[in-house]
């Protein structure tokens, strides 16, 4: 290709002769004000400088490197458990797991575990863990060792991803029990799209698995996931205590949720009306030291001039401590998830009073995480002041937003028929005073 190109100059500069004499007076020049030797001697030093200066900073680059991806040797995992008797026998395993993508389902947490196992420095189990969920710490430890032995060896960083750990009723507590340094990735979607995005996903697997199973219409998932009235999400319960396979509009109160981590002071009526906690008796509040990396669904995607998707990559790598920034993300392949006669639309006039509750629950989540969340030194976001606009869209109906145009022209419609039926209505009353008149 480079010769092709040179060929083509080559054909430019014999087609123009003005454009070759200027560059024969451009070198006749260069050399009546220029030494050779000098100049030879000078882009030698500048060749021995930049060379110098490259390998410093290639010394710099791989030091950073080896001391992000040195990998840690892996003790047998009978020195860890004892598998018979279902416990922990180690004093520390907190070192086994680096970090946990630990919510919210139907967020994008798949496409985020995909992408954090193409980066070679970390080690992400294929699949969804839920062994804390279930109140099963040693559960995990097999998991981790179970899935991939040697990625597990090879790479120096570690984790999982289950989107239920942090609205569970065991989880976080396991994780400050046994994984106290455990970085956490937390993310959030606007509630009405996370709710006909979870309903439409639990509907698409009934009739993908072929099961016989009736599934409630939305009117009828208004309130928690659990009968008992509980705020868990429906794991370790008895199956005749879950609702509808978690989906419910207690579900999308992600701020409830992320508040049990114990990043905010709690301390006001406002801030406990907004998150309940005086209603919810059983809710449990873990005290958590480690960073959370808290992602707003739509920070993936990139406005016209900005580059906040470039900034996350390199956001998360800091954060995972890996070094440098993640590998770029390739589009998630979603699968068709549309059942004729049974998938939902949450904008459509059947759903209003669905939407009505999921549009206080939104703004209530984004009213938490602007005035109190935020404010948390805990809190790691990309991009802040786009975080902020993105959660300020919570407040807004996104059903309104999307309907607009279709709304604009139906009242120009309107409009013209209007005008038609009064030039019609003229035009008869007109008729008719010629009629009497004659």
């Amino acid at each position: 290709q480079k010769q092709e190109e040179e060929h083509l100059e080559e054909q430019e500069e014999e087609k123009d002769p003005q454009k070759e004499e200027d560059k024969t007076k451009d070198h006749i020049s260069s050399s009546a004000t220029k030494s050779p030797v000098k100049d030879t001697a000078a882009a030698t030093t500048n060749t021995a400088t930049k060379q110098k200066d490259d390998k410093k900073d290639d010394d710099k680059e791989t030091t950073k490197t080896k001391t992000a991806t040195q990998p840690i040797e892996i003790p047998p995992i009978g020195s860890l458990i004892d598998q018979k008797e279902r416990k922990i026998i180690a004093k520390d395993v907190s070192w086994l797991l680096n970090f946990a993508v630990i919510g919210f389902p139907k967020c994008g947490t798949t496409s985020m575990k995909q992408w954090l196992g193409r980066t070679p420095e970390l080690y992400s189990v294929d699949h969804e863990v839920a062994a804390l969920s279930r109140n099963d710490p040693v559960g995990l430890i097999e998991e981790l060792y179970q899935s991939d032995p040697e990625q597990l060896a090879k790479r120096p960083f570690r984790g999982i991803k289950f989107p239920h750990d942090i609205d569970s009723k065991y989880a976080l507590g396991l994780y400050q029990k046994y994984f106290p340094k455990t970085k956490f990735v937390v993310q959030i979607r606007h509630p009405l799209l996370w709710f006909q995005s979870y309903y439409n996903f639990r509907i698409w697997k009934i009739y993908n698995e072929g099961l016989n199973i009736t599934f409630p219409p939305p009117r009828d998932l208004v309130g928690p996931c659990l009968t008992n009235g509980e705020p868990w999400s429906c794991l370790s319960e008895p199956k005749h205590f879950c609702k509808a396979d978690n989906v419910c509009t207690d579900g999308a109160k992600f701020h409830i949720a992320i508040s049990r981590l114990g990043l905010t002071p709690m301390n006001t009526t406002k801030e406990l009306d907004l998150l309940q906690h005086h209603h919810n008796h059983t809710m449990t509040i873990h005290k958590t030291h480690q960073p959370v990396f808290l992602l707003e669904m739509d920070q993936w995607k990139d406005p016209v001039g900005g580059d906040y998707a470039e900034k996350l990559r390199h956001d998360l790598g800091d954060f995972l401590g890996i070094g440098g920034p993640l590998p770029k993300r390739t589009p998630y392949k979603h699968r068709e998830t549309w059942v004729e006669g049974k998938s939902i639309r949450i904008c459509e006039p059947q759903h209003k009073a669905v939407r009505h509750v999921l549009l206080d629950i939104a703004r209530n989540v984004a009213d938490w995480i602007l005035d109190y969340l935020l404010k948390s030194p805990q809190i790691v976001v990309s991009s802040k002041e786009h975080f902020r606009d993105l959660m300020k869209l919570y407040r807004r109906d996104p059903c309104r937003a999307a309907t607009t145009t279709d709304s604009t022209e139906t009242k120009k419609e309107d409009a013209k028929q209007q005008q038609k039926t009064k030039s019609s209505s003229k035009e008869k009353k007109k008729d008719e005073e010629e009629e009497e008149q004659e």
